[in-house]
């Protein structure tokens, strides 16, 4: 590993790997291009590239834009899909206004990585000789043999390209989108979406990229040609055939000329890091939560005559149906009539007691097994938590951007909602789809959480300072930003651990 750091020199084995082809659901199998080649290498390799990936992405947190999200700590999916739910809720306010969200799919984008671009780049930004040099050993000779039905080919090379189970190759590979969205951002001519003084162009996932673009049939070749213009150097060739341009507030006959100006193909919605969006904010129930309950019983009802005990049905349902409805709960947390939950309840109540009179209570069921409980789980109080997730940027002001975008039409500040009940006031304030979701999970919760606050730190006296007298007392940013305050204060760090655990 020395070696490889000090003179640019690799193992023999190191440049070796063997792939396989993994099938992507719901595409031809009979078209090679629908299987993922995902890399088998050694250990020793992967443990070395770990530890360069661990540092480079120490490097990447600071440089990489917010805009990208993958891969990263501290980033989420979830403000990608955030950003843009928003954004169709500020067309849907401002209707004068046209949108195009172009959804970019990128032809085997890990697979034609050029191997000289992001090395330039790398040597370019100067991120420390030794891991240079790792990196030119890694990606100066390659080669590889495919396993097919347990036979093995002949070894061949590969001059391009980041293998697909190698510690380092989504961030070399989010490294060198940086420098598309970096232009992106910079292009003027590139037109987005404004919002005071915020910008909205782009939002990505390491490969999966969604563009914001304002009239977009004016603007979308320019926006097009740019993005080939990069492809021409990272080695990326985006598929037309797969990209598509969701709109809003376009009449037919002018979609129809931007399907011919563009070749591309303008859906009536696109599936975005597994969410179905559509132009109205409105079906993402439909399109997802409904949809993916469909699935859901048809599972159960085919499971329904397993031969499970009582213990065996509650881990099928935490194994199985919980890891799907929680990835909805995380990304649109937009539910509120309780009685979805009631239906669906009832839905694993008949695959638990298999059709038959339940003999345990439904609350008995969902409490913690060190609690006496069967420890079902609650799918009611995991979309609670998961609003509460959300809601901590309105709480700590954070996420400036998201913040700006989703109270645009917004005369408070979030505080004003959250703590002194201006919802009641400024009526529009629940005519918005994120907002409305959430402020009615916060008013169920919002008390219990006053209660393990401190008197000097609490917003709500915070808002009397001036009525009182109380010169001293702390304003809501100053509350924020007094962490030597927190820090002492046992009721904040109860408060904290239960904001951690929601």
């Amino acid at each position: 590993m020395n070696l490889a750091l000090t003179n640019g020199i690799i193992p023999e084995s190191w440049k070796e790997a063997e792939i396989i082809m993994i099938y992507k659901e719901g595409t031809n199998s009979d078209e090679v291009q629908n299987y993922r080649p995902i890399s088998l290498l050694n250990n020793d390799y992967k443990i070395f590239t770990k530890i360069l990936a661990n540092q480079f992405k120490t490097f990447l947190a600071d440089w990489v834009s917010e805009e990208q999200t993958g891969f990263l700590p501290n980033r989420s999916v979830r403000d990608n899909i955030r950003t843009i739910i928003d954004t169709i809720e500020y067309y849907e306010v401002n209707q004068q206004k046209v949108l195009g969200l172009l959804s970019l799919d990128a032809e085997k984008a890990f697979d034609k990585l050029n191997w000289d671009f992001f090395k330039v780049l790398i040597q370019e930004l100067d991120v420390g000789w030794q891991f240079q040099n790792g990196i030119k050993a890694i990606y100066n000779e390659q080669g590889a043999k495919i396993r097919i039905n347990g036979q093995t080919t002949e070894n061949f090379p590969i001059n391009k390209g980041t293998r697909q189970g190698c510690p380092l190759s989504p961030l070399i590979f989010i490294f060198a989108l940086e420098l598309l969205i970096r232009n992106i951002k910079k292009d003027k001519n590139l037109k987005g979406m404004r919002i005071d003084k915020q910008e909205y162009k782009v939002r990505a996932f390491a490969d999966d990229i969604i563009c914001i673009i304002e009239n977009p049939k004016h603007n979308i070749q320019i926006w097009l040609d740019k993005i080939e213009e990069f492809g021409k150097l990272a080695g990326l060739k985006i598929n037309k055939n797969k990209t598509k341009i969701l709109t809003k507030n376009m009449t037919n006959s002018s979609k129809d000329e931007l399907r011919e100006e563009s070749g591309l193909d303008t859906p009536l919605k696109i599936k975005y890091l597994g969410i179905w969006i559509s132009a109205k904010n409105n079906q993402l129930l439909e399109l997802n939560y409904i949809t993916k309950w469909k699935e859901i019983r048809r599972d159960l009802d085919a499971w329904k005559n397993l031969n499970l005990s009582l213990l065996g049905r509650v881990a099928t349902i935490k194994m199985t149906i919980l890891p799907k409805i929680l990835y909805l709960f995380q990304n649109i947390p937009i539910i509120r009539n309780n009685n979805l939950f009631k239906v669906w309840q009832w839905d694993i109540s008949r695959f638990i007691w298999n059709n038959k009179k339940p003999r345990i209570k439904h609350s008995t069921m969902i409490t913690p097994k060190n609690k006496g409980g069967v420890g079902l789980p609650d799918l009611r109080m995991y979309h609670e938590a998961c609003a509460m997730d959300w809601l901590k940027e309105w709480t700590n002001l954070q996420k400036i951007k998201i913040l700006t975008l989703e109270g645009h039409d917004l005369r408070r500040g979030w505080h004003g909602y959250l703590w002194y009940n201006k919802v009641s006031v400024e009526k529009n304030f629940r005519n918005h789809f994120i907002r409305s979701s959430l402020i009615k999970v916060w008013e169920k919760y919002k008390n219990y959480l006053y209660t393990k606050t401190s008197l000097w730190l609490s917003p709500l006296e915070a808002n009397q300072r001036r009525l009182l007298g109380w010169i001293e007392w702390p304003t809501y940013k100053d509350i924020l930003k007094k962490e030597s305050l927190i820090q002492k204060s046992p009721q904040i760090k109860d408060l904290i651990e239960i904001q951690k655990n929601l």
